[in-house]
């Protein structure tokens, strides 16, 4: 496993060793023009909707995670 960056999986079973496997959820969201455009500074607003809407999970470049502690977690 890539234990060098975090990744949707990385992140996955980081967060499954506190919490519920049902009670995470990880996202990523990215493409390479949004990496690209990230690089090299440009803002969000510079380019448009659907150039940012677009997921390549080969360029995971935000990654959310949603994790709900419940009785059983430490």
């Amino acid at each position: 496993m890539d234990r060098w960056r975090f990744t949707t999986l990385s992140a996955q079973k980081l967060f499954e060793e506190v919490f519920s496997p049902v009670n995470v959820t990880v996202a990523s969201y990215g493409n390479v023009l949004a990496a690209n455009a990230f690089l090299h500074g440009l803002a969000g607003e510079e380019l448009r909707p659907q150039e940012l809407d677009h997921q390549d999970p080969d360029y995971e470049l935000l990654i959310t995670v949603r994790a709900i502690k419940s009785k059983g977690d430490s």
